[in-house]
């Protein structure tokens, strides 16, 4: 299937993090939103402890729908939030219908512990299912998110100290957003260097990559974003040799 048409201005955000945060907002989230930043990766996180309700807020639809990528950081108690789960099948809805990258993190679970909703994940599930019997089709939504998220492709920290476990993500992420060689992406993170007045990734507010008007197929933006941030990070990596 071809590549749908986007315009330029569609990303407001390289990464859309999803996490739960009385398990990991401060610790493992807010350290690793804190590399992706420190090497230029425009990073949404949402710092807000305290959620009502059962559906996510417009600003966070916004800010997931205006995402390249989703990293979802899927821990202990993770299910039992209603604002995680449906932020994770909107995540996956942009996945099949706009084409997103979606990164899931198996935080100390096994990943088929969320495929099989075993542990805290089925019996959030259970719980779900008895504090909203009048709308089992949502339920059955999240149980399905878990198990599609469960078979992405993703890491897992067993056993993985953290600050090595973190490098290994940004260094990933550098490659597969920004079409960095391995090489270039692991000098950067080792350098522990960011992009220096780059246009290509924005941070906010305002900094952007500037093209045309005019709407482009997906896949021919890519490659320019690509070329331009491997051309800066060419000239930052020489600089180091001088």
């Amino acid at each position: 299937m071809a590549a749908p048409s986007f315009a330029s201005s569609q990303w407001i955000y390289d990464v859309f993090l999803s996490f739960r945060g009385e398990d990991t907002r401060l610790g493992f989230a807010a350290h690793l939103y804190e590399a992706l930043c420190r090497r230029g990766v425009n990073t949404f996180f949402d710092d807000y402890e305290i959620r009502r309700g059962e559906s996510i807020s417009p600003t966070l639809v916004k800010a997931i729908e205006g995402s390249r990528c989703s990293i979802t950081i899927l821990s202990q108690n993770y299910a039992s939030s209603t604002w995680c789960l449906e932020e994770l099948v909107k995540i996956l809805e942009c996945r099949n219908t706009m084409g997103q990258l979606v990164l899931p993190i198996f935080y100390n679970v096994d990943p088929s512990v969320v495929r099989k909703h075993e542990r805290t994940f089925g019996e959030a599930l259970v719980k779900h299912e008895k504090t909203l019997k009048q709308d089992m089709n949502k339920v059955k939504n999240w149980s399905k998110a878990l198990s599609e998220v469960a078979n992405l492709a993703g890491w897992n920290s067993h056993k993985k100290p953290e600050p090595k476990f973190i490098r290994e993500i940004v260094i990933e992420v550098l490659k597969k957003l920004f079409g960095l060689s391995p090489g270039d992406a692991k000098c950067l993170v080792e350098e522990d260097s960011p992009i220096q007045n780059t246009e290509v990734v924005p941070s906010p507010p305002s900094s952007t990559l500037h093209i045309a008007p005019g709407h482009f197929d997906y896949t021919e933006v890519d490659d320019i974003i690509s070329q331009h941030y491997s051309q800066l990070v060419s000239e930052m990596l020489d600089s180091f040799y001088i």
